[in-house]
């Protein structure tokens, strides 16, 4: 009864609010058939995954479907990018929707090889870090065994010492040869060039000893390098292969106008419903605040009820 008496005593608010979602609906519908046409490119990828396993897959294609949503993969289209997981097949489908038939094909290979690159591209740009590391140590230990090699006035400041110790061991036998057969003279000959050689041999041996650090330092950091290079290698040659493997998108393909027309009009639709309902329901939550101070001047003006009169011969008790 009290629905029947309010939709009774608000019919004319109601028909009128009813005009809103169906305006809106209208407006919307129309937005939407006024737009220019969109074509739709997609392309189906199998996800390369670091394992066999049901996880390993799953997970590669979750992590392919989030790079797609990143503004790094989105910045390679002009128009909507979505993709979504074809069953446990491992396959993902990345659907590129523009209003450009002539670049919506390539937006999705761009997009699709993009995301894999960010993919499978990991590993190679950690390797390429390894091979920049490699390189800048490379090149400094070489700067540091060039000024070892400048102190020591030889190229190879090893090959120096070696050579040193040997003839400093010839010349000392050599003296002692002399010693032992009474030829005095002959052995203090020999005395100036042993003192060189020993002076030249306690110079060299701090840098010698620098020198042999500092190049297993060298060979370490060409080691390195060696294998950084190597994986960027296989991590490309990996990334290249997927690509190779995608085959072509599907497309281009003029998207039907009726769904977008119809979602934007039912979508309007309920938001209008809504905002009558709300300024219905405030109309009438003003009007029911309003009732209590109509009811005021039938008071005394002090907010005290007014008394009834007395019947004729009653006393009033």
């Amino acid at each position: 009864m009290e629905i029947a008496e309010f939709v009774s005593r608000r019919r004319r608010l109601i028909a009128a609010l009813a005009a809103v979602p169906l305006a809106a609906a209208v407006v919307m519908a129309g937005l939407a058939l006024r737009g220019g046409p969109t074509y739709r490119a997609q392309q189906v990828v199998a996800v390369p995954s670091s394992g066999e396993a049901a996880s390993s897959r799953l997970q590669a294609m979750t992590d392919f479907r989030e790079l797609v949503g990143t503004s790094a993969v989105r910045n390679t289209v002009d128009g909507t990018l979505t993709a979504r997981q074809l069953g446990l097949s491992g396959l993902v489908a990345v659907r590129v929707e523009s209003s450009s038939r002539a670049d919506v094909v390539d937006d999705v290979k761009a997009a699709t090889s993009k995301a894999l690159d960010l993919l499978l591209g990991g590993d190679r740009r950690v390797a390429e870090g390894e091979v920049a590391a490699a390189d800048a140590q490379i090149a400094d230990v070489t700067g540091q065994l060039d000024a070892i090699a400048t102190q020591a006035g030889h190229p190879l400041p090893r090959e120096r010492y070696e050579a040193v110790l040997s003839e400093l061991s010839q010349l000392r036998v050599t003296r002692e040869e002399h010693v032992a057969a009474g030829e005095n003279g002959a052995a203090g000959a020999l005395d100036a060039s042993i003192a060189a050689l020993e002076a030249e041999e306690s110079a060299l041996a701090p840098l010698v000893a620098q020198a042999d650090v500092l190049n297993d330092e060298l060979a370490a950091a060409r080691t390195a390098r060696a294998t950084a290079a190597q994986e960027v290698v296989v991590s490309q040659n990996q990334l290249d292969a997927a690509v190779a493997g995608l085959g072509e998108p599907v497309g281009p393909t003029r998207v039907p106008r009726r769904p977008a027309v119809l979602k934007a009009a039912v979508t309007a639709l309920v938001l209008g419903t809504i905002i009558a309902a709300l300024l219905l329901a405030l109309v009438e939550l003003v009007s029911r605040q309003e009732r209590p101070s109509a009811g005021a001047h039938a008071n005394n003006g002090s907010g005290v009820p007014a008394e009834r009169p007395v019947e004729a011969g009653s006393t009033g008790w």
